[in-house]
């Protein structure tokens, strides 16, 4: 089983502090290698075309470092790449580079922003095919530079869930609406990791998300960074310090289930510096009133069918919407549609996979909290 590696970080200021802090972790996890001639492809977060102020997004410090990490180890074929969801031209792909921060140092070190959304249909172990980017597939390395913050359907977005940006734009919907339920789509996100390769994967937690993240959160300031070869193992690591228990963590739950990770975060060995807890994190709406674990075995089932009904769902503040459209095409059941410049979503129709809420580039869509947990408390 492979290390996670921690270093603290406590501000993204000192660019110099960041970068040493990235080489120690990448060469811990046996990455100073000669990358003359090879492939690289650095993934970062970029959910969608955003400031690295909001903290939705990978640090720009963060991808310099590893940029110049590989440019030291003599990478002279280097991709920056990743695949916001909903509909993406070359021009939009290019603004949201720029916008969090990503043309800079990709600049400065000779790599290439990718716009290349060609894709393979890749069978999973599972037996499911999905389609995988062919500059992903294409790659000798994949660093996966991952962001962490909770998240609406999965509960936990880290370095398993970065990956899901594997798949090509607009196609995610795809995907959603073939696995609809969040067991099953966070089984075929741990498989999209696993058909992805990534070589090493890379945590900015210096400032991360909590509340209604992977977008419309608060960021909160964790204070460190985290890498590891096995992402599953890192995930595990990270729910823990996070305070986060694996049933509240999809992807983190269904790579125990799948033996991918261990149920006992203490059977991984961590190094580096000491990371103490978090025991206060603000978990996402829709992922709170899930409280099953704690009833009798017996009538767990019955939970689980009337909580489906009762669940949290996205709910638009049409007083913020400024009618873009982005929900709406990156609806993967077409619940949504634009009527008067507002968005209306037809909750008969909605899987809550919570794309909208995702990609919302003012934040109009909010998660009404399910009618479980308001009992509940």
């Amino acid at each position: 089983m492979e290390r996670v590696y921690l270093k603290k970080a406590e501000d993204y200021g000192n660019s110099g502090a960041i970068e040493r802090s990235v080489a120690s972790l990448l060469d811990n996890c046996g990455m100073d290698l000669d990358y003359r001639g090879k492939k690289v492809v650095v993934k970062p977060n970029m959910l969608r075309k955003c400031r690295p102020e909001d903290r939705i997004t990978t640090d720009p410090s963060v991808i310099a470092a590893v940029l110049g990490y590989l440019s030291e180890h003599g990478a002279d074929d280097v991709t920056v790449f990743d695949s916001p969801g909903g509909v993406n031209t070359r021009e939009s792909i290019l603004a949201s580079y720029r916008a969090c921060g990503f043309a800079g140092p990709a600049e400065k070190y000779g790599a290439e922003l990718s716009c290349d959304m060609s894709y393979t249909e890749i069978q999973l172990s599972g037996g499911a095919t999905v389609p995988i980017s062919n500059t992903i597939l294409a790659a000798d390395y994949v660093f996966n530079v991952c962001k962490l913050k909770t998240h609406s359907m999965a509960g936990l977005t880290a370095s398993v869930k970065n990956l899901f940006g594997a798949v090509p734009g607009a196609i995610k919907a795809e995907v959603h609406l073939r696995f609809p339920e969040r067991d099953a789509f966070c089984r075929r996100i741990c498989e999209i990791c696993a058909a992805a390769k990534p070589t090493v994967s890379i945590c900015d937690a210096v400032i991360g998300m909590e509340g209604d993240g992977p977008s419309a959160g608060e960021p909160r300031k964790i204070g460190f960074l985290a890498a590891s070869k096995d992402p599953y193992v890192l995930d595990r690591v990270l729910a823990d310090l996070l305070g986060m228990r694996p049933e509240e963590a999809g992807t983190v739950e269904a790579s125990i289930s799948m033996g991918l990770a261990p149920e006992d975060v203490s059977e991984i060995e961590t190094a580096g510096d000491s990371i103490s807890h978090i025991t206060d994190l603000k978990r996402a709406k829709s992922s709170e009133f899930d409280f099953s674990g704690s009833l009798p075995a017996f009538i767990r089932p019955l939970y689980k069918a009337v909580s489906k009904r009762v669940a949290a769902r996205p709910k638009v503040n049409t007083a913020e919407c400024v009618g873009c459209g982005r929900c709406a095409e990156a609806c993967p059941n077409k619940a949504i549609v634009i009527r008067d410049r507002k968005a209306h979503i037809d909750n008969s129709k909605c899987i809550k996979c919570y794309c909208c809420h995702e990609l919302c580039p003012v934040k109009a869509v909010h998660v009404k909290k399910s009618v479980l947990r308001m009992v509940a408390r």
